[in-house]
């Protein structure tokens, strides 16, 4: 076994015997020529793939980028509207105890107190969120109070009330005019002068009332319980998201920090994004809503009046809230992430030049052979058939060994001359100009199959990016129905096409508005894309009415082309489309049809004539039936006010 391989020079040819037989090596070592042409077409092959890994990867960082934006965009809308509409509904409920002839005739003898802590009680028992209920007159003192311990409610004894005029609410809300409301900070609840523990954030609305030549003879205050609120902000996050951040006008953290960071207002702290972030925190209150980058970061915030969709309801002077998410950068290409992918692609492209160098000498010796084969033939007859024979072997490799020859010649000529001209320091702009135009000729396939790749990723999120929630809740149509198309205003821009969208009735809907919100989308894509093309002008009109005792009917109608008689037969079948070539899938009016008979309950009726626009009428039960699909959950009155 000692004499198996017991020579292999690389400069000897001498065959070595095994058992008296000759035996050629059967490992090659390159040559010098073979080296640097290997050399040479590494240096254009591993050019090539990482011009081709860094517009992938730019590509791709900017698809994560529009997502994770729009992502963070819509927990934060989401979060925005959970606040406003709590706020919105118990302001709303306030009015309406300020109505009651109890309150009215608190002061006009000994059965006033508890008769209005009767009514009181009743509704904190209707309203899980109210933690106290106080009647306060214009001296501060409290004159009726109704708590929340637990499950049980508790009327003070008049031992046990006392005098608030020291609080800020209570100043504040005498100094309003009548039928105004204010809405307090957001803080911890205070009682007999020191924080009650364990924390109970709290929110306050108080209202003056009984007003006797302009001034009012007391308040009522709403303690509100704020920790639904804070706990409901987490049902927003999705990933990327970590955290949903809600901090107040001065920055103190409310919610989505470190606990020993929170309410450091109320224990004299600075723990604030101000002196933390200080130019993030110039940007939130500069611009109100918008995105700050620092640091790999990307912080988009939105800033939240809470009164802004009540009428009549004033806040504490500078009183606003500021909604905080962020997301971190992708990963850049040449991060410490990216190195194991950077390894194969240097070990590709070495291997690659390698092979294709080897196939090129392979190709140089047979035009050796065959040149040699030649001569011979001249000298003996008998060897024609066996040159024949090498220079059409000769010829078939030539075929595509000729074609890699081709391109890599071509690169290995820009590589050479960029790199002799650099080096002499000839090189001048129109040559170098030169090479780059070819270069990116070169990469003009590569580009638009990149472009038609992102059109494929874009169909189908339809996107995430967004979910949509299929949980069961009370809605009004008029204002869900705005919210969507108001998300569907960006596929607007730029064309001729209008949407209108004022003959919506306020129509109370128990149900699903996550897979109404898809019929809608789809319904206005559909109408954008097939009934007015790239160039064409019209509108789209969107109307809410209700058709019955029972039943809404939403019309999404345009101007468009129009339908001729046999696409309208076929429009609801799957996988029929007219419009292949601008990306249609045939599935939008499928889906649509499925869910509002599978899913709402309801109905589907298109009318269209060609040349005179398509008219889609979609009827819902007010109240749909329960569906096995959507997680049927019980939502608070207050939610959709």
């Amino acid at each position: 076994m000692g004499e198996i391989l017991s020579r292999f020079n690389s400069g000897s040819s001498v065959p070595h015997k095994l058992g008296g037989v000759a035996s050629k090596r059967i490992v090659r070592l390159p040559t010098a020529s073979e080296m640097k042409l290997t050399a040479m077409l590494f240096v254009g092959f591993s050019l090539t793939a990482l011009i081709i890994w860094q517009l992938a990867h730019q590509f791709d960082s900017e698809l994560r980028m529009q997502h994770d934006e729009l992502v963070a965009a819509a927990a934060l809308d989401q979060s925005s509207l959970w606040i406003s509409s709590f706020v919105d509904g118990y302001a709303a409920d306030l009015k309406v105890i300020a109505g009651s002839s109890a309150l009215k005739t608190v002061s006009g003898g000994p059965d006033g107190p508890p008769r209005l802590a009767g009514n009181f009680t009743a509704w904190i028992a209707s309203k899980r969120d109210i933690v106290q209920l106080r009647y306060i007159d214009a001296a501060g003192d409290e004159i009726v109070r109704i708590d929340r311990s637990g499950s049980d409610i508790i009327a003070t004894a008049p031992d046990g009330l006392q005098n608030k005029i020291g609080r800020y609410y209570v100043s504040a809300a005498l100094q309003l005019p009548a039928g105004s409301i204010y809405v307090s900070p957001l803080d911890l609840n205070i009682e007999h002068g020191a924080i009650e523990v364990p924390w109970r954030p709290m929110l306050r609305l108080a209202m003056p009332v009984n007003f006797i030549d302009g001034a009012p003879s007391g308040i009522i205050v709403i303690n509100l319980d704020a920790g639904r609120i804070i706990g409901g902000l987490n049902r927003f996050l999705a990933s990327p998201l970590s955290e949903i951040a809600l901090l107040n006008a001065d920055g103190y953290w409310l919610a989505g920090a470190p606990e020993e960071d929170l309410w450091g207002f109320m224990f004299n702290r600075d723990d604030r994004l101000a002196t933390e972030k200080p130019a993030l925190w110039a940007s939130m209150t500069s611009q109100g809503d918008g995105t700050f980058f620092s640091a790999g970061q990307y912080a988009v915030f939105r800033r939240l009046a809470p009164s802004d969709n009540a009428v009549g309801v004033n806040t504490a002077d500078h009183q606003s809230w500021y909604l905080l998410t962020t997301y971190a950068e992708p990963t850049g290409i040449w991060s410490l992430q990216m190195w194991p992918r950077f390894l194969l692609i240097i070990i590709g492209s070495f291997v690659s030049a390698a092979f294709v160098a080897r196939l090129i000498s392979a190709s140089q010796r047979a035009d050796a052979q065959v040149r040699k084969a030649e001569l011979q033939l001249a000298q003996s007859a008998r060897l024609a058939s066996l040159g024949g024979l090498v220079a059409g072997v000769a010829h078939e490799l030539n075929t595509p060994i000729g074609n890699a020859l081709t391109i890599s010649t071509t690169i290995t000529d820009h590589v050479g001359a960029l790199s002799a001209e650099t080096a002499s320091g000839r090189i001048g702009r129109n040559r170098i100009e030169s090479l780059i135009s070819e270069i990116s000729d070169g990469t003009d396939l590569m580009q638009k199959a990149l472009v038609r790749a992102a059109d494929i990723i874009r169909n189908f999120k339809q996107v995430a990016v967004d979910q949509t929630s299929e949980r069961r809740r009370r809605f009004v149509l008029d204002s869900y129905l705005i919210d969507t198309l108001h998300l569907l205003s960006p596929l607007f821009n730029g064309r001729s096409v209008s949407l209108r969208y004022d003959q919506l009735e306020p129509l109370p809907i128990d149900g699903y508005p996550g897979p109404l919100a898809q019929v809608i989308s789809n319904l206005v894509e559909n109408a954008l894309i097939h009934g007015f093309g790239a160039e064409g002008t019209g509108t789209i009109t969107i109307k809410a009415r209700k058709s019955s005792q029972k039943t809404a009917e939403i019309t999404v109608s345009d101007n468009g082309k129009g339908m001729t008689a046999e696409v309208l037969a076929r429009s609801l079948e799957p996988f029929f489309t007219t419009s292949p070539q601008a990306g249609g899938s045939g599935l939008g009016l499928s889906i649509v049809h499925t869910i509002v008979t599978e899913v709402l309950g309801g109905s589907l009726e298109i009318s269209s004539q060609e040349g005179r626009g398509t008219s889609v009428t979609v009827s819902i039960p007010l109240v749909m039936p329960l569906s096995p699909t959507p997680d049927t959950v019980e939502e608070d009155r207050h939610e959709t006010r």
